[in-house]
Order: structure tokens, then C-alpha cells, then sequence
């Protein structure tokens, strides 16, 4: 889907529009830098079918975006490390995808959910 919205509105310059896919883009990084996460996780019977069919990357089909007038909110699916406190990672990650949309986008955050989905073993490192 094509939403955009209107971030601020300039008066004589035009609109600036911000597509879902650059807050799919916030989402995924600040969860790759979060410690704990241990992946974007999709679900694995549509990921497999999706696949199969080529369709867009799991980590996107595991963040949902729903678009306001100048608001947003977020769903994002998870795997963490096993080892640590679900919920303070869960805090974690909301705080930063809050924050950095917030920073980037001047966009408010009504909601950012969190899903985990399963706990992943850490890699050993050799």
C-alpha cells in the first residue's frame, strides 16, 4: 500500500510526504542496534510462501504501520536472545522506535507494539 502523509506543510513550498517505508526503515535499524533482539521475526508459514512466491523481505512483512494525519503506529514481531528480561527489551525497543521516529520524522507515535515471537540461542562467539 501507498500511504503517505503529511509531516508539515509549508506554506507556498508544497507538502512534504514521509511513505510508510522510511518508518519500516526506523523500525528495522533501531532493532538491529537494541541489545537483546535478536532478529525481526515474521511468521514462518507466510514467510516460507512468501518466499517461494518472491515477495517483499521478512523483516518488512514483520512491521505493521498504520498511518495518521500526523501521527503513527507501530507493530513489530521479534526474536530475542535467551538471557534477558523480555520485558525490559520490550521497553527498550519501544523507547527507541518512539524516539528516533519522533527525531527524524517530527512525527508523534501513538503506539509502538511489541510481538515476540520466540527466544533465539546466542551465537557463540570462536
Amino acid at each position: 500500500m501507498n500511504k503517505k502523509i503529511s509531516a508539515h506543510t509549508a506554506k507556498n513550498n508544497g507538502d512534504i510526504r514521509i511513505h510508510e517505508r522510511v518508518i519500516i526503515t526506523i523500525v528495522r535499524k533501531i532493532a538491529a542496534g537494541t541489545e537483546g533482539v535478536s532478529r525481526i521475526s515474521g511468521s514462518s508459514l507466510v514467510d516460507n510462501i512468501a518466499e517461494i512466491v518472491g515477495s517483499k523481505r521478512i523483516q518488512d512483512r514483520a512491521i505493521t504501520v498504520q498511518m495518521g494525519d500526523s501521527s503513527v503506529a507501530v507493530e513489530v514481531a521479534v526474536n530475542l536472545f535467551f538471557g534477558y528480561k523480555l520485558p525490559e527489551v520490550a521497553n527498550a525497543l519501544q523507547s527507541g522506535i518512539r524516539e528516533e521516529i519522533k527525531k527524524l520524522t517530527g512525527l508523534d507515535v501513538s503506539k509502538v507494539d511489541i510481538i515476540i515471537r520466540e527466544i533465539d540461542e546466542p551465537v557463540e562467539q570462536a
